[in-house]
């Protein structure tokens, strides 16, 4: 009798975890897409590291992989992120294990940066084997993960008269419910623009606004969702059914470098920040008779997001204010503490913590406590400029600086 009663819990197992249980596992564990799995820098994985003090991390791999500041999406056992040489701009796929470059794909020519580094700025969007990219001078690809082969290519500047921002287009493609969201800055109500995923038509345009360099949203409030897109003048709401403008704030910030993602807020609120002394805000939507609405509940200057996005985490904020880590309360605006020593660094929060990347190569695991800035160990594995927010799977953090990509073992 026993092994029958084995065979029936052989078959429950098989049942609960098939096929469809341990894709949707895996997905989990994926960082497919610009900060992670939903865009918020913030990782699922437990299991990792307390206390980097008493064993620092391994470094798996290292290897040259050419200027750029693309982050790393991570989807099973491969590497996405681009690149450039002196002539040109790439998306690259690499083993995941071993660091070895599986296949690239030429996307455009240079873009070259006098103030920080040449090379591609925009993260690419990993899902169900296709791969969306956009270069530092608007050209925007899907190609196949598998072998880098083309499936289509729209250009942002001849096609929709888009200019090339300052410092290049930065934005990384939103893909939400079939569709491409992207902030183009082109002519003629070609502001923002909806691409239909499989063959890059375009399913609506609107708006005459100006690119800025942050990543697009879905903002998720009471089931209802919105896009949101943080624009070089303002943030702006638009209908994922309909295409259309729900509402808009103006947001001015000096050479319109608005950089970091929005962050959600539950249940209905969104905080924004950028440098340059303008500072950062939350804005609680409301639903109206005829639509939506933006109400500010707060703006001060404690949070000045120049580059990278800030982390949410038990109702506080930890982000870099220029070249101080600070921690803030989302609901009130108020600091709690800030720690100088990164530079303009990037973070994710994962497991109770933040991985911290200063932007000369320190590395530090950090408490998300939100009473002072505690320290769990640091090193050192890169030494060029690092801005490029790391990513996290498997047990495994990717980091990158202008010159080389280091996997690091996470796990105690």
């Amino acid at each position: 009798m026993i092994w029958r009663w084995t065979f029936v819990v052989s078959l429950l197992l098989s049942v609960a975890y098939g096929p469809e249980s341990a894709q949707a596992e895996q997905r989990s564990k994926d960082w497919p897409q610009w900060l992670g799995p939903d865009r918020t820098g913030v990782s699922q994985e437990t299991g990792l590291s307390q206390d980097w003090r008493k064993k620092k991390p391994k470094i798996i791999w290292q290897r040259a992989i050419g200027s750029g500041f693309s982050g790393i999406s991570v989807v099973g056992d491969r590497l996405y992120t681009m690149t450039s040489d002196s002539k040109y701009e790439y998306v690259v796929a690499l083993e995941a294990a071993t660091g070895v470059e599986i296949w690239r794909h030429k996307v455009d020519d240079l873009f070259r940066d006098s103030q920080g580094g040449d090379g591609p700025r925009s993260t690419p969007t990993v899902h169900d084997g296709v791969l969306y990219a956009l270069s530092s001078k608007g050209s925007l690809v899907a190609l196949k993960a598998k072998d880098g082969k083309e499936i289509w290519e729209r250009n942002l500047v001849f096609e929709f008269g888009a200019k090339v921002p300052i410092w290049g287009f930065s934005a990384s493609p939103l893909l939400f419910e079939g569709k491409i969201y992207l902030d183009v800055g082109g002519e003629g109500g070609f502001g923002l623009v909806v691409f239909r995923a499989s063959d890059g038509d375009v399913l609506w345009h609107m708006g005459d606004v100006k690119a800025g360099y942050s990543s697009p949203i879905v903002f998720r409030m009471s089931g209802h969702e919105q896009i949101i897109f943080f624009t070089g003048e303002a943030i702006v709401s638009m209908d994922p059914d309909r295409g259309r403008e729900f509402w808009r704030v103006p947001w001015k910030t000096s050479w319109d470098v608005n950089a970091a993602t929005p962050v959600f807020v539950w249940p209905n609120m969104l905080f924004i920040s950028s440098a340059y002394g303008v500072g950062c805000a939350l804005y609680r939507v409301d639903q109206t008779k005829t639509g939506y609405k933006a109400h500010q509940v707060w703006k001060n200057d404690v949070m000045l997001n120049k580059m990278a996005t800030s982390v949410l985490h038990n109702g506080y904020l930890y982000g870099f204010s220029e070249s101080k880590l600070v921690c803030m309360e989302a609901k009130t605006g108020s600091k709690r503490w800030e720690k100088e020593g990164f530079g303009r660094g990037t973070l994710i929060y994962a497991d109770g913590h933040l991985v911290v990347l200063g932007e000369r190569g320190k590395l530090a695991l950090v408490e998300a406590s939100s009473r002072k800035y505690i320290e769990k160990g640091r090193m050192k594995p890169l030494k060029k400029l690092c801005w490029t927010v790391p990513s996290l799977s498997q047990g495994r953090l990717y980091i990158r600086d202008l010159e080389h990509l280091i996997s690091l073992d996470v796990r105690p």
